[in-house]
């Protein structure tokens, strides 16, 4: 049974005291109520930080929905682990391809419009 009780941490912008809820069964150490309390804070630094994890989060997730072919695992993975690096535009658009021709494209705009494709080209062919 999961019982949620209040913990506290210090936001990692601010240092302000942050009151957020945690499951009590689940351990917890320094770096996870650094993180609990900024995700909590109302900072400035505090807010565009949640916004960021929200959009690394929702990226993520829609991967995880294009790429469900298990052919396919290894781009879905891929394209998880840019997210952060697009959404930070240290990367702008990265494409790969998967061994079954498909392909993943992740870019991010500079007005910070994000997108993420999935296409399968089909290739026909005929030797005579």
């Amino acid at each position: 049974m999961n019982t949620l009780t209040e913990k506290t941490g210090p936001c990692k912008f601010c240092g302000q005291i942050t009151v957020f809820k945690w499951d009590e069964s689940k351990p917890i150490d320094h770096d996870k109520e650094v993180e609990m309390a900024t995700l909590s804070c109302s900072c400035d630094s505090a807010r565009w930080y949640q916004d960021r994890s929200t959009k690394i989060k929702e990226a993520q997730n829609t991967a995880e929905e294009l790429f469900t072919d298990p052919d396919e695992a290894s781009l879905k993975k891929v394209m998880q682990q840019a997210a952060e690096l697009v959404i930070d535009k240290n990367i702008v658009n990265i494409t790969i391809v998967a061994g079954n021709g498909t392909k993943g494209i992740f870019s991010i705009s500079a007005s910070d419009k994000i997108k993420l494709k999935r296409s399968v080209q089909e290739t026909a062919e005929r030797t005579l």
